[in-house]
């Protein structure tokens, strides 16, 4: 998989283009597994540190991910899309092998679906605005929650969040048809690079 780009322009600029307006990310270096089957929530309960008895279907939890001694491996986000299925987020696709270690005999159905989707992240003040005008919606989510819609004929699933404190959307898109939304939304936002999303971190 291709590396993220560093700098599409200027990364100041970039970093200011999305605390002032909007600025528009490819994060589709991340890792993305599906975690599946009766015993999903229990493998996830000892993977990672957060409960996730709470978590409902359309909600989204930051976590991190436990070495059997304890230690952190990485950080992650666990998307519910039911009691019996979720998606987990991490920085690598390779990550995917510790997940399948961990998993063992937990009886557990493991999908690796990083490279199949898009993750576009649309963030900044106008972020919502920009969505709603190129997109034809504004998604209807609380903070770390997310909906699946249909835009244009092709699924979306839309969460929102994100790592520049400022209001934030991930996008997750079929990667077939990624490219025209990136086209559309760079139309009414900020290409930005890998160095801006370090320092909005910050």
């Amino acid at each position: 998989m291709a590396q993220p780009v560093a700098v599409y322009t200027d990364a100041a600029e970039e970093h200011l283009a999305t605390r002032r307006a909007c600025g528009l990310f490819d994060f589709s270096f991340m890792g993305h597994f599906e975690v599946a089957g009766a015993g999903a929530r229990a493998f996830l309960d000892r993977l990672q540190t957060r409960n996730l008895s709470a978590l409902a279907p359309g909600r989204i939890a930051y976590a991190l991910l436990l070495r059997p001694d304890g230690t952190v491996f990485i950080d992650a986000t666990v998307w519910c899309l039911a009691n019996d299925r979720y998606w987990l987020f991490t920085g690598r696709p390779s990550d995917f092998a510790f997940v399948a270690e961990a998993a063992g005999e937990a009886g557990v159905a493991l999908s690796d679906l990083s490279g199949a989707n898009a993750v576009l992240a649309v963030q900044g003040p106008e972020s919502a605005r920009v969505l709603e005008r190129h997109l034809g919606a504004v998604p209807g989510v609380r903070y770390f929650g997310f909906r699946e819609m249909v835009i244009a004929g092709v699924p979306v699933t839309i969460g929102r969040l994100g790592y520049s404190g400022e209001l934030g959307y991930e996008l997750i898109v079929p990667v077939d048809a990624a490219g025209a939304i990136w086209r559309e939304l760079a139309t009414d936002a900020r290409e930005c690079g890998f160095d801006a999303a370090n320092s909005l971190r910050i």
